[in-house]
């Protein structure tokens, strides 16, 4: 979509500066010689890993569209005094609003009902258990960033309870937004739907496995529009199949796109989007505008501004050197 997005002012300015390159490496050698001579990389989720930035000899900066930058050597780009920016807030409408389409897709058995009008089986969807309303709800919020807020301030239409687990929470982000902070497990026992939204870190890696799916209620759905590894998906399956939870919708998986025999595409009690709930025309502008932003000022011996956001501030001073 690249026309249709950037056909603005951005690109002009760009084009006047610097010859660009419009490509989707499929490898990492490929992504080795397309990064070998380049000033700035906007980048979305092909990683840049320690090989391919030190063999790009002039980069200054990388531009990650998105707010996740597990793809991302950040160490290495540091050594090698290059900034790398996100856009941690131009995400926030999309995604917030896809994570209340997931909870209402699987609580009211959406692709169910869909399939069944289809199929010519109206009468057979309602041989299924009655879906649940959202209204009254508690909601557990495992991250309360950008998205995080956007979900619990949509989450009030509902008037939904907010419970919220977040051990890094800024809570001056946070004010106006009513919620109860709570450890993990007490968060995951008393939640009616459990909605994730916290990088992907060591300390995230599988965060949900089978001991906290355990704790989860009979009737609980689990919703993911973060990273797919923060769950063990085996442990979901079974907790899936074996009644455990009652649904989950899930807009990122432990391999995307997944494997053809992935047992999880067989489950009528998971809704699946393919990492898609940036996906609108309005939230990659944004994006756009960030990234192309972030990288004019460097190539003009600036440092990014808003809503780029610095993920390596370290990097600041030695840029002089």
């Amino acid at each position: 979509m690249i026309d249709e997005v950037a056909n603005d002012e951005q690109m002009t300015r760009l084009r006047k500066v610097a010859d660009i390159v419009n490509k989707a490496p499929t490898s990492s050698e490929e992504m080795v010689e397309l990064a070998r001579d380049a000033e700035a990389i906007i980048s979305s989720d092909f990683p840049l890993t320690s090989q391919v930035l030190e063999n790009a000899k002039s980069l200054r900066i990388i531009a990650r569209v998105g707010v996740g930058y597990d793809n991302i050597d950040l160490d290495a780009a540091t050594k090698r005094h290059i900034i790398v920016t996100n856009v941690p807030g131009a995400l926030s409408d999309s995604v917030a609003e896809h994570t209340i389409l997931l909870m209402l897709a699987v609580s009211r058995r959406l692709v169910t009902a869909d399939r069944s009008v289809r199929k010519n089986e109206w009468d057979e969807f309602f041989q299924h258990a009655p879906g649940l309303e959202l209204n009254g709800k508690t909601l557990g919020l495992i991250g309360l960033g950008a998205i995080g807020r956007a979900v619990a301030q949509r989450a009030k239409a509902f008037n939904m309870e907010l419970l919220v687990y977040d051990p890094y929470l800024d809570e001056s982000k946070a004010t106006g937004t009513n919620f109860r902070r709570v450890e993990l497990a007490r968060l995951l026992k008393e939640s009616d739907i459990v909605s994730i939204h916290s990088p992907l870190t060591t300390e995230t890696k599988k965060l949900i496995g089978e001991r906290e799916l355990n704790l989860m209620k009979g009737s609980a759905i689990l919703i993911n529009t973060a990273r797919g590894a923060i769950i063990d998906q085996i442990s979901l399956v079974e907790a899936l199949k074996n009644g455990k939870i009652a649904g989950a919708g899930l807009d990122v998986l432990s391999r995307e796109p997944p494997s053809q025999d992935d047992p999880i595409l067989t489950m009528d009690n998971v809704v699946l989007t393919p990492h898609c709930a940036a996906f609108t025309l309005e939230a990659l502008r944004r994006l756009w505008f960030a990234c192309s932003d972030a990288v004019l000022r460097v190539l003009d011996g600036e440092l990014p501004r808003p809503p780029a956001n610095i993920l390596n501030p370290q990097v600041i001073p030695l840029l002089d050197q």
